[in-house]
C-alpha cells in the first residue's frame, strides 16, 4: 500500500480554488501542528510565516502504522482544539458542496463520469444528515499522506489551500480514505484522538470517509481534462470510487 497519487497539484483545480494562481504550486513552507502564537497568527491580507525544516514526506503505508496514527491524532487534536483561539475571516468548508461543485465542473469540461455517480452523490447527501452535530473548527481538509511531514520530534501539515472551518472528524476521515485505513486502524485512530471510540464516532467517520473519497474521485475526473501530468487520473478516480463503495458498506 503506497501513495496512489504522487503529487496533488492544486494549480489545476477548478476556479473555486481560493488562492491566487501564483500561490497554488506545491510549497515547501510549513505551518505548526498546533495553535499559532498570537504574534504569528494569520490575519486578513497577511502571509503565513515560512520556515524550512529537515523532514520526510509520509506514505500511506507509514500513516497506517499505529504509532504514527497516535502522533497524527495528537497533531489534529491540537489543531482542532484551537477553535476558540481563531481570529480573522475564515471560509467554511463543506465537503458535500465541494462534491457537487466538482461533479458540475467535470461535466462542463466533458469528463467521462461513470453511470450512477448522481445516485452516489444523492446517497452521500442522505448519509450526511445522519452525522452528529459538532463544534466547527479549523480543519486542514486535504490530508493526503504527501501533505504530512515527519520531522522526527513532531509532524507538520502542509498544503493548506483547502483549510477552512468545518467538521473536525472530516480530517480523520480524509486521512483514513486517502491512506486506505482498515476498520481496525480507524478505531485505533479515533481512540487516540478522542480517548475512546464508540459506534457513533465510527459511523460518522465512515460517512465522512464516503464523501471524502467521492470528492477525491471527482477531483480526479476533472484532472483527466485539465492536467498535463503523466498520471492515470481515470484509474485513480476509479480506485477512489471502489474505496467509496467499500466505505458505504460499513455504515
Amino acid at each position: 500500500m503506497g501513495n496512489r497519487l504522487p503529487w496533488h497539484d492544486r494549480s489545476i483545480d477548478p476556479p473555486s480554488a481560493r488562492t491566487p494562481a501564483a500561490d497554488r504550486q506545491r510549497r515547501t513552507d510549513v505551518e505548526p501542528d498546533g495553535p499559532v502564537p498570537a504574534s504569528n497568527r494569520i490575519g486578513l491580507g497577511r502571509r503565513p510565516r515560512s520556515i524550512q525544516i529537515p523532514s520526510k514526506t509520509l506514505t500511506a503505508e507509514a500513516v497506517s502504522d499505529a504509532s504514527l496514527l497516535a502522533r497524527l491524532a495528537n497533531t489534529l487534536r491540537r489543531l482542532h482544539d484551537a477553535w476558540d483561539q481563531l481570529e480573522g475571516e475564515l471560509i467554511y468548508f463543506s465537503p458535500l458542496q465541494t462534491v457537487r461543485t466538482y461533479a458540475k465542473t467535470a461535466r462542463r469540461l466533458g469528463a467521462s463520469l461513470p453511470s450512477g455517480i448522481d445516485e452516489a452523490i444523492d446517497q452521500a447527501a442522505q448519509l450526511m444528515h445522519m452525522v452528529t452535530p459538532f463544534t466547527p473548527t479549523l480543519c486542514h481538509n486535504d490530508l493526503l499522506a504527501g501533505n504530512i511531514l515527519d520531522a522526527g520530534d513532531r509532524l507538520w501539515l502542509v498544503d493548506w489551500e483547502y483549510a477552512g472551518i468545518g467538521n473536525p472528524l472530516f480530517d480523520l476521515a480524509n486521512v483514513s480514505g486517502n491512506s486506505q485505513l482498515t476498520n481496525e486502524q480507524d478505531q485505533i485512530f479515533l481512540t487516540a484522538y478522542r480517548g475512546h471510540c464508540n459506534e457513533t464516532d465510527l459511523r460518522d467517520l465512515n460517512i465522512l470517509k464516503v464523501v471524502s473519497l467521492l470528492r477525491e474521485a471527482l477531483w480526479s475526473y476533472i484532472q483527466t481534462k485539465k492536467s498535463n501530468l503523466d498520471f492515470d487520473y481515470e484509474n485513480y478516480a476509479n480506485e477512489n470510487l471502489h474505496d467509496d463503495h467499500a466505505a458505504r458498506q460499513t455504515i
